[in-house]
């Protein structure tokens, strides 16, 4: 199913894990790190990072600013899927404070 991202550019859902096309998802988080831990922690920390990262990008493209205040590096590197599943009830600016 095709898809209109919030980046404005059109997109096949199932290339991505945010709400932008992979192009311009790449640009932003680069390639994300394999998750590590059991088979099910890290199918259930996939779609947990998948929506923070959804969240994430939504609001980096509301406010243009934010991108150098995040530190969505730290964030990309979290390998652990044990550490997504600790923190899926965290909002974003929780967890970007968690980072500090």
């Amino acid at each position: 199913m095709t898809r209109l991202g919030i980046c404005g550019h059109q997109y096949d859902e199932e290339q991505t894990v945010s709400t932008l096309c992979p192009v311009c998802e790449e640009k932003l988080f680069g390639t994300l790190p394999v998750l590590l831990g059991s088979r099910t922690e890290v199918s259930l920390a996939m779609n947990i990072r998948s929506e923070l990262l959804r969240e994430v990008a939504l609001m980096m493209v509301e406010n243009e600013d934010l991108h150098r205040n995040m530190r969505i590096s730290q964030l990309i590197d979290k390998r652990k899927a044990k550490w997504w599943v600790e923190h899926r009830k965290y909002s974003v600016q929780e967890i970007m404070v968690a980072l500090l």
